[in-house]
């Protein structure tokens, strides 16, 4: 009885200190973690995209990113117009042959020999062929409408025009006439423009003038408010096309003893549009 107690009594002692072991390794446990999960949870999240930073002996630090922010652009949105005037330098004249006959050959035939006495004709006026150009040819029949019957085939027309390009404006009346006496029975138009060279610098000179007045517009609008500009954004560009000017001739022309007077007009015009954005701050 005596050795059954002293093993129940030892055996109870290591369960004891057991248990003691167990206490204080808990509570070292908890003074360790405690700490280390107060300070994670009061940390702020940072952002998913992180930067690397290089540190000594070559390692790579991760440093938290910025969040970036999107700063709106103050801005000015100005219109400039700028015009630049020249003289013309192109005539354009446009001549049609009429041709009738009692067959549809007969009638382009004859159509045919005019056109090319017209053409002719110009050619010895000193008009070389490139500044010559058809821009219409029609072949129609005539019809006849007698009362209360079927209307049937009377005869053909035929009807072909020529477009004169002239680089010189002395003379315009002189070729008219002579067109008119080699065969052309209509002056359809004549009109004045510019060059394609005469053209672009007069564009480029009222480009220039469009986009100073642009700027003298936002530097306006920029003193008024009590601002300061910082400069263009952007800048969008809007041509008017080139004013051709019409000086319609004679519908039916008929050879004259004097030739015509036709008189250009002194000045044509280029105006460009621009859309400015300013930056102001």
């Amino acid at each position: 009885m005596l050795v059954k107690g002293g093993l129940s009594t030892g055996l109870r002692n290591t369960v004891l200190a057991l248990c003691i072991v167990a206490v204080v390794l808990l509570a070292v446990n908890l003074v360790l973690v405690l700490p280390a999960y107060s300070t994670f949870k009061g940390r702020q999240p940072q952002p998913m995209v992180q930067l690397y930073e290089a540190e000594k002996g070559g390692l790579l630090r991760i440093l938290p990113a910025e969040t970036p922010r999107m700063v709106e652009a103050k801005t000015i949105n100005v219109v400039g117009v700028g015009t630049a005037k020249g003289k013309p330098d192109r005539a354009i004249l446009t001549f049609s042959v009429i041709a009738r006959g009692e067959t549809a050959t007969e009638a382009y035939q004859d159509n045919a020999e005019k056109i090319n006495s017209v053409i002719a004709t110009l050619k010895e006026a000193g008009i070389a062929e490139e500044q010559m150009e058809t821009v219409g040819y029609r072949l129609n029949p005539i019809y006849r409408h007698p009362k209360g019957e079927e209307p049937t085939i009377a005869g053909y027309e035929c009807r072909s025009s020529l477009k004169v390009t002239l680089t010189s404006l002395e003379g315009v009346g002189e070729i008219i006439d002579r067109a008119v006496k080699a065969g052309a029975n209509q002056v359809s138009s004549v009109s004045f423009t510019l060059s394609e060279e005469e053209r672009e610098r007069l564009k480029a000179e009222a480009l220039s003038l469009a986009v100073k007045d642009a700027k003298g517009k936002a530097e306006t609008i920029a003193r008024a408010a009590g601002i300061s500009l910082v400069g263009p954004k952007s800048i969008s560009l809007t041509s008017t096309p080139t004013p051709i000017i019409y000086r319609k001739a004679l519908a039916e022309a008929a050879p004259v003893p004097t030739p015509p007077q036709i008189i250009p007009p002194e000045e044509l015009s280029v105006t460009v549009t621009v859309s400015v954005v300013y930056e102001f701050k």
